[in-house]
């Protein structure tokens, strides 16, 4: 696979993951948080076992292993960021995470050495200008009037250092995946991944309580559409991560993955939930030219890496 496939790979994950925000949102007004992730994950890898159940003979230790780690740190970050919604605001929530395709590259250097294009930063930077004037609906034509209505939000809570956390061990995970899917096949990593977070989510439902069978049916039944998708996302979406992120640096990766929240934004309003601002056009104009300076440094030229 060459690099322009795997970057277009990623953003089809992207986007997928983006629906998912609106499939969610559904979900978790009849089931809870956990529960759906029972489900989600639950499906996720039964639809990864039939399809590849041929590639699982080629599992081994050092496959369960990663696969384990990489498990634990998924859920932890995902926990740790639905923990994080208790007490701060969904919009801070959502730009702090974005955060994370700035802290991919500094992983990289610290643990691994290795250098990014000093034009990566830059195009990063404009990117979490884009994000904090879509996230924040700031309206750059009544500048003084936008970042006033701010000041609220502007004193870190609870939630918001704990955000910064799982934007942290979401990088960590991007990272991971980044050195083991070069040691291992991505699909079984996958697999492993999904099923860790499937017994740890169970493992949260019992331990708070929560029925996972036994859920009351016309909730169950309300949920229903939306947790298909979310069980497809999982199947498609974790193992197209994983797979597609063999042929990129993880820097790169996180950097495509980071337009989740835009994709989101842009569904939000197609599906009428959310309406139309100059937020959204400028500092999804921003994230573009971000990415592109990221990427490219404004010199197209197809790279090998």
């Amino acid at each position: 696979m060459k690099a322009w496939q795997a970057r277009i790979g990623i953003l089809a994950v992207a986007i997928v993951w983006a629906w998912g925000y609106v499939a969610t949102d559904v979900a978790i007004k009849h089931v809870s948080v956990t529960q759906m992730q029972v489900y989600r994950f639950g499906v996720g890898v039964i639809l990864l076992c039939i399809i590849f159940h041929k590639r699982l003979k080629n599992m081994n230790l050092r496959t369960v292993l990663y696969g384990l780690a990489l498990g634990v740190v998924f859920f932890t970050s995902m926990t740790i960021h639905s923990t994080a919604l208790e007490t701060t605001t969904v919009s801070k929530n959502a730009f702090l995470v974005v955060l994370n395709v700035a802290i991919v590259p500094i992983i990289m250097f610290v643990v691994f050495k290795v250098k990014v294009a000093k034009h990566f930063f830059v195009g990063v930077m404009m990117m979490i200008i884009g994000f904090f004037i879509l996230v924040f609906n700031v309206d750059i034509f009544h500048l003084a009037s936008s970042l006033n209505s701010l000041k609220d939000q502007a004193h870190l809570v609870l939630g918001d250092y704990l955000t910064l956390l799982s934007s942290f061990i979401f990088a960590l995970h991007i990272v991971l995946i980044g050195y083991f899917v070069r040691k291992e096949d991505p699909i079984n990593l996958v697999i492993i991944q999904l099923s860790v977070a499937l017994i740890l989510s169970a493992l949260t439902c019992i331990i708070n309580g929560e029925p996972i069978i036994h859920i009351e049916p016309t909730e169950f039944k309300a949920a229903l559409p939306a947790i298909a998708y979310l069980s497809f996302s999982a199947a498609f979406g974790f193992s197209g991560q994983i797979a597609f992120q063999k042929y990129l640096p993880a820097s790169n990766s996180a950097l495509i993955f980071s337009t989740e929240s835009l994709f989101a934004s842009l569904t939000s309003v197609f599906l009428g939930f959310e309406p139309f601002s100059s937020g959204l056009l400028i500092g999804g104009i921003i994230i573009t030219l971000g990415i592109v300076m990221a990427e490219t440094g404004f010199k197209f030229k197809e790279r090998t890496t």
